[in-house]
């Protein structure tokens, strides 16, 4: 008890102690300085990484070059040209690069070839003129094009009937000669695209063709604009454009969702539909089944009527895809199939999918394929095919438009969340 009595005599006595100090108080101060409340974000951004329309590219970069899919009319009579084989020393045209000048003309590195309408001009002593044309399809919008071009000898050049350019020098057959021309978007067309060139060797070199060679070269890249690679905010980008579709035509699209920093549910939308029957035609109203809203009679819309029939044809599949547009089942599974024209809400990920959220900083792909008629999609192997023997005239002239919408939402604290069609965007007025 005495020893306890004393512990707390000394007690206060050292407090009594400090009290009465004079001198400086210990402290110490330790502050958390730049205090920040901010606002987290989910900011949802697309990419449209990969379209095809009938199996060719749609809407991306593209590349025509001289070969023997490229024919021929004039004083060598009609055909397709022909790779020749003889390649002059002097022939160093390499089109920016692209081509591999020189013996063998095998179309290396760019697959474009040194072609005429025989092997050689086929009388070297005479002067021959020869039109060159070469046909492509144009599908989705295009930025602009350059051609490369290089000939032996002079040559004129167009694209659908549009002067491009034109060269009379005798040596546009070299490196530092050849051609380069900036061709205009406004040039190009939807559908088929023919690059013509009028070409002339003038006769000479003692009717040696390895002294007075005929050839062309030429390569035209096209820079589309229907594929975005990097992902963007959309401001209502059309990832379908096509304006002559016809039965058992078909196409396939990747498009990838990336979260940003937090992670999000995630719906698309087929929203805003809208069928039109533009225009009536006599295949219309005489249809297997007629028309509606057409007069036989006067083959007019009666009352302007909105109401076309595509939609009726027009089917979309869509897949959780691996970025290649393949549909690999079981891997990858089925989003959603049916008729583009009755729109449609689909969960990518909700609580309801048992996908979980879509995950912060990773990229989750889309397939979708469209078809103009019966689309048959084989749930083994992943094959899809079309069949438009089904599509009737009565949806000639129509047209489908359609806005598709991608939105997210955040997980946290939101753990039932539904991708409710009533959430989707409302039409647009316009």
């Amino acid at each position: 008890m005495r020893r306890i009595l004393l512990g707390l005599g000394m007690i206060i006595f050292i407090g009594g102690a400090v009290a009465g100090a004079t001198g400086a108080f210990f402290s110490d101060t330790e502050t958390s300085a730049g205090n920040i409340f901010t606002a987290g974000s989910i900011d949802l951004k697309i990419d449209h990484s990969l379209s095809t329309y009938n199996g060719e590219p749609n809407g991306e970069d593209f590349t025509i070059v001289s070969d023997t899919l490229t024919t021929f009319t004039g004083d060598d009579g009609a055909g397709n040209a022909v790779a020749v084989t003889f390649i002059h020393p002097s022939w160093t045209a390499d089109l920016d690069g692209g081509h591999v000048a020189g013996p063998p003309n095998d179309g290396a590195n760019d697959g474009s070839f040194w072609i005429w309408a025989a092997d050689g001009p086929s009388d070297a002593s005479v002067t021959q003129t020869n039109t060159f044309t070469r046909t492509f399809n144009v599908n989705g919008p295009i930025v602009g094009a350059t051609l490369y071009i290089a000939a032996d000898n002079f040559y004129s050049v167009s694209l659908n009937g549009n002067a491009i350019g034109s060269e009379f020098a005798a040596s546009n057959f070299t490196s530092a000669a050849e051609d380069v021309y900036v061709v205009p978007a406004a040039d190009f067309v939807q559908g088929p695209n023919t690059l013509t060139a009028v070409v002339t060797n003038p006769g000479g070199g003692g009717g040696d063709p390895t002294f007075n060679p005929a050839g062309l070269l030429f390569k035209l890249v096209v820079d589309g604009d229907g594929i975005f690679v990097d992902p963007i905010d959309l401001t209502g980008e059309p990832f379908w454009n096509f304006t002559d579709v016809k039965p058992g035509d078909d196409g396939r699209d990747v498009f990838s969702l990336h979260v940003g920093t937090n992670d999000g549910w995630a719906c698309m939308d087929i929203t805003n539909v809208e069928n039109d029957d533009n225009t009536c035609t006599e295949p219309e109203s005489d249809a297997l089944v007629p028309d509606a809203e057409c007069n036989a009679a006067s083959l007019v819309d009666l009352n302007n009527s909105p109401l076309g029939e595509l939609g009726n044809y027009l089917n979309l599949f869509l897949w959780n895809d691996d970025g290649d547009g393949v549909y690999e089942p079981p891997t990858e599974t089925s989003l959603s199939s049916g008729l583009f024209g009755n729109g449609i809400t689909l969960p990518l990920h909700d609580s309801t999918t048992g996908n979980g959220a879509l995950v912060a900083s990773t990229t989750e792909y889309i397939g979708s394929a469209w078809c103009a008629g019966v689309q048959i999609v084989d749930g083994l192997t992943g094959v899809i095919t079309c069949d438009g023997s089904t599509m009737g005239n009565e949806a000639q002239t129509d047209s489908l438009t359609a806005d598709i919408v991608f939105r997210a939402e955040q997980v946290r604290h939101n753990p039932n969340f539904l991708c409710d069609p009533g959430d989707a965007p409302p039409p647009d007025p316009t």
